[in-house]
């Protein structure tokens, strides 16, 4: 990886603001895919702006799992 952008948008979500935190997990889960890590030992540094629920940390987290990171 050439320091891109690793994560991407899967499908749209819905805005969140109104959403409790069970209905923030569900609106984030499956939204995001991540690229397969190419290099081994790879960091990956995940910014998020606004931390709430943690929604979109968690399903950050799943994606890059998911990717092998």
């Amino acid at each position: 990886m050439s320091g891109g952008p690793v994560l991407r948008w899967q499908r749209s979500v819905a805005d969140q603001g109104g959403l409790g935190a069970e209905e923030r997990a569900a609106n984030m889960i499956g939204a995001m895919r991540a690229a397969r890590v190419t290099r081994a030992g790879a960091s990956v540094v995940v910014v998020d702006d606004i931390v709430t629920t943690g929604a979109t940390l968690d399903e950050a987290h799943r994606a890059l799992e998911a990717a092998g990171c």
